[in-house]
């Protein structure tokens, strides 16, 4: 080989190797915008989700010996979501109170079980209507012969002893 003989290989090669990169760039890059309009679109049609509030509720059972009671959230439990409490177990004190936290965004339906005591063969269930900063009481005399459940608090007018009887 010649060594004052010019490589035209290379003349033409270099060329072709710039175009191919300012194209692969130029791809990337649209590549890229596209994605941060997408993500600006998916962002200005998510809804707008209400702040989650704090609903407190208060169980006093008199005359039972029962050690807990149970709540479940049926729209929880609905969703298959095993990692949202559907179930929840609330323990009684000694003489028969109990309160319950709960944070919702909207209102939902809620179910409480409670008996006599734990070998109790029969169950009360009791179906209420829990909305955003609703602070209720629920009183109920096992004494009783109807054992009727008294509802009194912020929001106690959507969750009378008739409304909850209905299935």
């Amino acid at each position: 080989m010649n060594p004052l003989s010019f490589d035209w290989t290379i003349y033409f090669a270099v060329p072709v190797y710039l175009c191919m990169l300012r194209n692969l760039i130029l791809f990337y890059s649209l590549l890229a915008v596209t994605a941060l309009q997408a993500q600006e679109i998916r962002a200005a049609f998510k809804p707008k989700l209400a702040p989650r509030r704090s609903v407190n509720v208060r169980f006093s059972i008199v005359h039972t010996t029962a050690k807990s009671i149970e709540l479940s959230v049926p729209e929880l439990m609905l969703r298959f979501d095993y990692f949202a409490k559907g179930e929840m177990t609330v323990p009684l004190d000694s003489h028969g109170s109990a309160s319950w936290s709960y944070h919702i965004d909207h209102p939902q339906f809620v179910r409480l079980y409670y008996n006599e005591s734990d070998t109790a063969s029969s169950s009360h269930v009791y179906t209420f209507f829990l909305s955003p900063n609703d602070s209720l009481l629920f009183t109920t005399d096992m004494a009783e012969p109807d054992s009727a459940i008294k509802v009194t608090g912020r929001g106690s007018s959507n969750n009378q002893p008739l409304l909850g009887s209905i299935p």
